[in-house]
């Protein structure tokens, strides 16, 4: 195997971005990959801009600062003689912002940890288990199929008298499915994901939030240059999500989109810097953030 496609091969992604899970722009999931690899991800992010909140939420005219830091480890195995990944991420954000509440102006700053997401995924076509020694420049081409299933666990920093929180005081669960296409130094790929909450029975001051699921599609432009190097346009579009607070509902459905670009720089065959940014195409309730990251990854394994 070249050096080329052996630093090529090794790269694997993992969710970082630091917004929203519903903005998350991952090129690269669905690959044929070597099994038997592990990897670690150190990332950080920084979005700026305002919240669009919903009329039901007193809150106005809101300008956040987020800075945010995770760190991931994933490992690739064989499942039913197809490749697999099993991903789990946890991080810290603080954030710095102002705004009008019940109409009085507001200040705040604070940190608090993520929750914990974890992901099993499976491409269970176009993806036959091969060890790194095995592999060849033919088992990076073609199509792949596969489907993932991630759970995030309320774990992280939360208080019900705060508007905003980096934990979410409730589960969810994204199952998603989704497709690459490779042929010589291109790719695409693109994938639908429909995310399930549980309820927030804390959400200002003991009330109820209820949401309903959010629907999801992205999809990737990837260039592969020289060296390992390779550049992904990069755009999402997401729907749905309605609240209701202790039975009340809200007008308050997502129809959002964001786009933005992936620069993956390999600096050795086991070592790799990835960088990102992204800024919102259109949102009607949400996130209306420019954000910028930097992470670095390791690859073991034999």
């Amino acid at each position: 195997m070249s050096n080329q496609l052996f630093t090529a091969v090794v790269i694997i992604g993992l969710a970082w971005t630091s917004a929203s899970f519903s903005q998350d722009l991952e090129p690269r999931n669905y690959l044929n990959l070597p099994i038997d690899q592990s990897f670690v991800l150190v990332a950080t992010a920084y979005s700026e801009g305002e919240m669009n909140a919903a009329p039901s939420v007193p809150l106005d005219d809101a300008q956040v600062e987020i800075v945010s830091t995770v760190a991931g480890f994933a490992r690739t195995f064989e499942l039913a003689g197809q490749l697999a990944k099993f991903d789990a991420s946890v991080g810290v954000q603080c954030f710095d912002g102002d705004g009008f509440v019940d109409g009085v102006f507001a200040e705040a700053s604070r940190c608090g940890s993520l929750d914990p997401k974890v992901r099993v995924a499976w491409n269970f076509y176009g993806a036959p288990a091969t060890t790194l020694e095995q592999y060849t420049l033919n088992d990076l081409r073609g199509t792949v199929v596969g489907t993932s299933f991630q759970v995030g666990i309320p774990l992280g920093s939360y208080n019900g008298d705060k508007l905003i929180n980096s934990g979410a005081n409730r589960w969810f669960f994204k199952p998603e499915i989704g497709a690459s296409h490779t042929w010589n130094t291109w790719s695409v790929d693109a994938a639908f994901s429909v995310t399930v909450f549980t309820d927030n029975d804390d959400f200002i001051v003991d009330r109820e939030l209820t949401q309903d699921n959010i629907y999801a599609l992205q999809a990737h432009l990837i260039h592969l240059f020289p060296k390992g190097v390779w550049l992904a346009i990069d755009a999402n579009y997401f729907w749905g999500g309605k609240t209701k607070k202790d039975g009340i509902g809200s007008a308050d459905l997502l129809k959002n989109s964001r786009f933005g670009a992936t620069l993956v720089w390999p600096v050795s065959p086991r070592h790799l810097i990835k960088f990102l940014a992204h800024s919102s195409l259109a949102t009607t309730v949400g996130n209306d953030f420019n954000t910028y990251g930097i992470a670095w990854q390791y690859r073991w394994g034999d």
